[in-house]
């Protein structure tokens, strides 16, 4: 299949907020167990309203909040008084549904007019990553959204706020929005500069009305569970204006579904592309759950249990750590080490809310996903006697990333699989692959068949290598995608022939090294691609079953093959299902393995 690099920073995307109060933030030294303060108020005897931003007084005055339709403004009200001061009036008019209002209480001036790079430099505010909640009281009509910014426009997700409390119109309600719920812990927000909190009306008038108000005091963050984490400040996207995006962070490459790589430089045009959220909100979701017991059958769900239908053994679940993946994570650590922790134990611990992974593929050499300028092998530069082979290349970020993830979940089962052979050893000189028309004429992206026992002993070292790091492999698939040979990234076409000989050769090897990882066969689609039915320079691929089959049953390969890897790039459910059920007939101790299942 073809994909891109992937890419080698991060992107995040918000909208750009805009301030309705300006004020001044105070840094003070509260302890964590006491509620830090964000907005309180007074109004003077005299009539002018002071805005105390945490305790400091600033005598700022009110600006006009920026709205669409008829948002009359944001107040300090002359009624309404909780725990003796003044509170905030929203007074909210809508003329059509689509109208509406916004409002953001911010620091305001102090920070926008200087090029400050942190609080401290403007004395302007405090670290609240030691806090879990934030906390408000609220009375009045209506309903609206929250989120919060920080100075380089970095946002959190809206939440509702009827979501967490009650609009009562006579009372005061307390509401406590985890910021977790707001997306605090990891987006690219950064918690210890924090900016300004909006507030946004949008089609949620009650029932009828054209015009409401609610009120809102004592705004603070709180250490009412977990904390947050301190976020990552990464570099901002410099480069010219993307059509229809707003605040974009970092620069990236994305993948544009044809085959393409563009920058965020270009203009996209569609920003549906890009998802603020990405999967915050949908990681670990439980998708249902069993109804409680009921005497109404109807209400029931009933689950039958088949003892005899015995069914295979799971090795477990997890995912690639390619040379990218593990360049990001690495940058983390540097520079975010409790952030690194926290995502490491999300992806492998089992305690704690993790998704306790323990399956990792490993790529042997380079893949279409590295970080690198150029595609590599472990050696690159020809010698026959492997002389020239190296891992030290992985030592540098993604073995450490490995050890990290053994040290939470040291049942972690690890294959691997190679994207090309060393260009030397192959007939083309190349590590990458060849166009349609070169092989039509003749060319092929294959082993040399002199160098099938070489490439075996090249994956031996490999194994031998990590070994060494105590990172032990299970098995090797011999070959990514090994029915594509195309790609403008490492690939190698493996043919039955070449299958047979590599498997013979690999056993022979790991077996004279002492070495007890074995053979996953195929590594690629449930059937045969479409591109790969075509017959191009007199090759014919065999059907992918049929091929597994064939090898399988090889009693002198049998002692070197733990079973068979797939990918889901071609076939249903229904050919994925016949594989299974074709090779658990016939071979009742294979491995079948979904190796990769890339989505975008």
């Amino acid at each position: 299949m073809n994909r891109s690099h992937l890419p080698k920073e991060i992107l995040c995307l918000a909208l750009v907020s805009c301030g309705a109060l300006t004020g001044a933030l105070h840094a003070g030294n509260e302890a964590v167990t006491e509620p830090l303060k964000w907005f309180h108020e007074e109004l003077k005897e005299n009539g002018r309203l002071d805005h105390a931003w945490m305790g400091n007084s600033s005598g700022a005055s009110i600006e006009s909040p920026q709205k669409k339709g008829g948002l009359r403004g944001v107040t300090i009200s002359r009624t309404e008084f909780f725990e003796g001061s003044a509170s905030l009036q929203f007074h909210v008019t809508k003329s059509t549904p689509d109208e509406w209002a916004f409002a953001a209480i911010t620091n305001g001036d102090p920070i926008k007019g200087t090029e400050a790079t942190s609080w401290k430099e403007v004395d302007a505010g405090k670290d609240i990553s030691t806090y879990s909640h934030f906390t408000f009281y609220l009375k009045g009509q209506g309903d609206a959204r929250i989120e919060m910014k920080d100075i380089g426009d970095q946002g959190s997700f809206k939440v509702r706020l009827s979501d967490y409390g009650t609009f009562d119109p006579d009372n005061w309600n307390k509401f406590s929005i985890p910021l977790k719920d707001m997306g605090l812990d990891l987006s690219l927000i950064d918690v210890t500069k924090l900016k300004n909190i909006n507030i946004l009306a949008e089609q949620d008038a009650p029932a009828g009305a054209g015009e409401w108000t609610f009120y809102m005091d004592n705004l603070s963050f709180e250490a009412l569970g977990e904390p947050i984490l301190p976020m990552l400040d990464l570099p901002k996207y410099a480069g010219p204006a993307i059509s229809g995006v707003k605040g974009v962070a970092y620069v990236t490459k994305i993948w544009d579904g044809n085959g393409k790589d563009k920058t965020l430089g270009e203009q996209w045009g569609d920003e549906k592309l890009y998802d603020q959220n990405q999967d915050q909100g949908r990681v670990l979701l439980k998708q249902w759950q069993l109804p409680a017991p009921s005497k109404d059958s109807q209400n029931t769900l009933k689950l039958t249990l088949y003892p005899d239908e015995v069914k295979q053994a799971v090795w477990g679940l997890g995912a690639s750590m390619t040379d990218s993946s593990a360049y990001v994570l690495n940058e983390l650590k540097k520079k975010n080490r409790p952030l690194y922790d926290y995502t490491m134990k999300q992806l492998f611990s089992l305690e704690e809310g993790g998704a306790g992974f323990n399956v990792i593929r490993l790529v042997v050499g380079a893949s279409d996903y590295t970080v690198s300028d150029s595609f590599y092998t472990y050696c690159d530069e020809k010698s026959e006697d492997l002389s020239k082979f190296s891992i030290d290349r992985d030592k540098a970020y993604l073995i450490p990333v490995l050890k990290d993830a053994l040290a939470i979940n040291p049942d972690i089962t690890f294959f691997a699989s190679p994207w090309s052979a060393p260009g030397w050893m192959k007939r083309n000189e190349d590590i990458n692959g060849i166009s349609a028309e070169e092989k039509a004429a003749g060319a092929q992206n294959r082993l040399k068949p002199e160098y099938i026992g070489t490439f075996a002993r090249y994956l031996t070292k490999f194994v031998q290598g990590y070994a060494e790091e105590g990172v032990h492999i299970k098995a090797v698939t011999l070959q990514n995608e090994p029915q594509f040979d195309a790609a403008h990234y490492p690939c190698m076409r493996v043919t039955q022939e070449d299958y047979v000989a590599l498997i013979q050769a690999f056993g022979e090897a790991t077996q004279e090294a002492g070495v007890d990882t074995k053979v996953l066969l195929h590594d690629h689609n449930w059937i045969l691609h479409q591109n790969d039915t075509k017959v191009i320079g007199g090759d014919k691929k065999i059907d992918p079953l049929t091929l597994v089959k064939s090898l399988e049953s090889m009693k002198a390969l049998a002692p070197y093959i733990l079973g068979s890897a797939w990918h889901c790039y071609s076939g249903s459910f229904a050919d994925m299902q016949n594989v299974y059920q074709s090779l658990r007939e016939e071979f009742t101790d294979t491995a079948i393995v979904t190796s990769e299942a890339t989505a975008w």
